[in-house]
């Protein structure tokens, strides 16, 4: 994804209002979820790695970390807008519109992290709903990495707040693509957030089954879950646990 960084001396652009559809979605993820979605970020995302707020903004610089939705809606659109043309120009572009979906699921995703009243969750749903368009576009072409994009199109609806869609659709995944141990995990967690802890242990340990060498992280994340599920016996107990772990690590 190309980051065009704002000249010295210009002032930045001001964010851009985004129409949002009279009967959009208002639900969106619970704070606890939004909390637990955050501290696995990189795990929920490893088919596409969402990058850090720090990381996007700062360089890595944690100071650097936007703290307003007009932060992040200026920095995003300064990455959108490029692509938007792109796409515009050429429809059949289908990198582009890989890109451009994977923009509008991070910017989404940065926007629903720090949605507080119901218009801002409008405006990081409509993202959602734009990134799915666009995957949808994308796996009409039949690419190779049509799993991969799947996966990031069922975390869009996570995002979201719609958990049981998610759920169905990363089902379907590993009904389709049982190898998928992205699939997997992302399943596990679903089911984690969802509080059917016997449906998550099992994803879990497809994830570790099917990524042995964990070429794709999917086993160490699985099995450090699966351990905190074991050790908690519950699935809120073990991602509690987690995240107070995470914190002490500054992870």
């Amino acid at each position: 994804m190309s980051k065009r960084a704002t000249k010295k001396g210009q002032q930045a652009k001001k964010a851009r209002k985004v129409s949002v559809p009279q009967n959009a979605e208002k639900k969106g993820l619970s704070t606890g979820s939004k909390v637990v979605v955050a501290a696995f970020a990189v795990i929920l995302a490893l088919s596409m790695m969402l990058p850090s707020l720090a990381g996007l903004f700062g360089g890595g610089d944690s100071s650097a970390s936007p703290t307003t939705i007009e932060d992040i809606d200026s920095r995003y659109g300064e990455i959108a807008e490029p692509l938007e043309k792109k796409v515009a120009a050429d429809p059949t572009d289908m990198e582009s519109v890989l890109e451009l979906g994977r923009a509008y699921m991070n910017w989404g995703y940065n926007i629903s992290y720090l949605a507080s009243v119901d218009d801002e969750t409008l405006h990081a749903n409509e993202l959602f709903s734009k990134a799915i368009q666009m995957f949808d576009s994308y796996l009409a072409s039949n690419p190779e990495d049509a799993g991969q994009v799947k996966v990031d199109r069922a975390l869009c609806l996570l995002y979201a707040g719609e958990t049981s869609n998610a759920r169905t659709a990363l089902e379907t995944i590993t009904a389709e693509d049982p190898d998928n141990a992205v699939a997997w995990a992302n399943l596990g967690l679903v089911c984690e957030i969802s509080g059917d802890t016997e449906a998550a242990r099992t994803a879990y340990s497809a994830a570790i089954e099917h990524d042995p060498d964990n070429a794709q992280g999917a086993k160490s994340y699985a099995s450090s879950r699966l351990l905190a599920l074991n050790t908690s016996g519950s699935s809120s107990e073990g991602l509690s646990s987690t995240l107070r772990d995470l914190s002490d690590t500054n992870i």
